[in-house]
């Protein structure tokens, strides 16, 4: 690990420079920004998908995504609604594990919020690929690949931040977490990709 007390004056990883206290703010404004527009994303699945569900009306969840939803396909249903309720809860709760004042003074909230985060991210991921598997996506092969593979990635990176936790092994842990997060909001990264494309060039 760095040690920064014996970097140089003019490193920017001394948090007493000017640059340090630029990075820390840029750092911690990414992290407020993401959690602002993720969790919106989140309450956005929960309203939108929660609410057909509740109302019974399925059929509503194909207005954006067409074939999402198909009577008598029952399994791939339910992996696809475990897959949005549980990515909802990773967006939710993922900025606040790299929130240091929790991470440092209430450890044993740390820990709790990471135990639901990475089995939230293990359901997350076998949801999809039931879904995968059982109805394909709606891009066809290159896209089943694709989303095939992260799913995969998020099941890796999930076991490997509970196992390296669980022995200790903080370094790796907090690598193999970073890894996690970054592939959870890759799904809300996504949308806001295409959604920002579809917003500029309506078809």
């Amino acid at each position: 690990m760095t040690n920064i007390a014996a970097l140089p004056p003019s490193s920017p990883l001394r948090k007493d420079t000017a640059s340090g206290v630029s990075l820390r703010l840029a750092a911690s404004a990414l992290v407020v920004v993401v959690w602002i527009s993720a969790a919106i994303f989140g309450v956005y699945i929960v309203a939108v998908y929660g609410g057909a569900t509740a109302d019974g009306s399925l059929e509503r969840w194909n207005k954006h995504l067409p074939g999402l939803y198909e009577p008598g396909t029952s399994l791939a249903t339910i992996g696809i609604a475990f897959h949005f309720i549980t990515g909802a809860i990773l967006l939710a709760l993922g900025p606040i594990q790299f929130f240091g004042p929790i991470r440092n003074n209430v450890p044993a909230l740390h820990r709790w919020i990471g135990r639901i985060y990475t089995m939230a991210a293990l359901i997350a991921g076998i949801g999809g690929l039931t879904f995968i598997a059982l109805k394909g996506t709606i891009g066809g092969a290159s896209m089943n690949l694709g989303f095939s593979l992260y799913g995969a990635l998020m099941l890796i990176a999930s076991v490997e931040t509970i196992w390296n936790a669980w022995k200790r092994n903080f370094v790796q842990h907090r690598a193999w977490a970073i890894r996690l997060f970054a592939l959870a909001i890759g799904s809300w990264l996504y949308r806001m990709d295409y959604g920002f494309w579809l917003f500029l060039l309506p078809v």
